[in-house]
This record gives C-alpha cells, structure tokens and sequence, in this order.
C-alpha cells in the first residue's frame, strides 16, 4: 500500500468504499495487502457473521480476510482496478485498469452480483439466511 494514496469514505447506497486521494495510472499496483488466511473448515463458521462479506475465496475451500484497504473496496460490474491472489505470499495485489482520479471510488469486480442472491456462493446465501432468521428472533 502506498502511504497517501487511498482513503476510506462514505460511499451513497453502498456504506464504506475505497477512493483515490492523488491520480491512480492504469497498470499501477497501489495496494498489496496482506491477508488472514482461513481454513475452509473455520470458513464455515464464517458465513454466520458479517465477515462473509469481506473476504476472499482461496483454494480448496479456504477464504482469507484481507487486510489494510483490500476487504474495503466496492463491487461494480465495471471496475476501475483488479486484484490478484498470490496465496503463497498471502497478499492480494490491486492494480489499476485504467486511470483512475483523485476522488474517484476505487472498484473491483467480485465475480459475483452482491444485490442479486442467486449469482452468490453457499457460504454468502447461508450468512443471509441466518441473518434473516436472526432479525425475526
């Protein structure tokens, strides 16, 4: 992560998001975060809480919770920035896919439609499920 980059800030109808503080040049890694990983086993207990929103998926079934900005940024199904998975050195890297301003939300694609339940994976249909009978409770 590049100190004075990047911010967090209210973002309309989607709560907290990531936005650029100086210009962001297509192609740039701005943040190589490091991350939690978690055992697909543990995983499990993990779709019962609201981090099953914030984290990434690993393989066979593992997940990690990324840390600095990288659990922060917004989905769109037209991002302004990537990230890629480097499992062994547990990082996620986010890199830019075109220009992004100062002041812009930074963006990424989660391979998934957060408002639409029937594109989501178990774990994240399980998290509403419970979330739901807990409000009826």
């Amino acid at each position: 992560m590049q100190a004075g980059k990047l911010k967090i800030k209210s973002i309309p109808r989607k709560g907290r998001g990531v936005v650029a503080l100086k210009t962001i040049r297509k192609g740039e890694v701005f943040e190589v975060a490091p991350f939690i990983p978690v055992k697909s086993e543990e995983a499990k207990s993990l779709t019962r809480t609201r981090l099953s929103h914030y984290i990434y998926s690993l393989s066979r079934g593992a997940r990690a919770l990324a840390l600095g900005f990288g659990s922060l940024y917004n989905h769109d199904a037209k991002p302004n920035a990537d990230f890629k998975i480097e499992e062994r050195a547990r990082v996620v890297k986010f890199r830019a896919l075109r220009t992004i301003k100062a002041g812009d939300e930074i963006t990424i694609d989660y391979g998934y439609d957060p408002m639409d339940p029937s594109t989501w994976d178990s774990d994240l249909r399980d998290y509403q499920k419970h979330a739901e009978r807990s409000r009826r409770s």
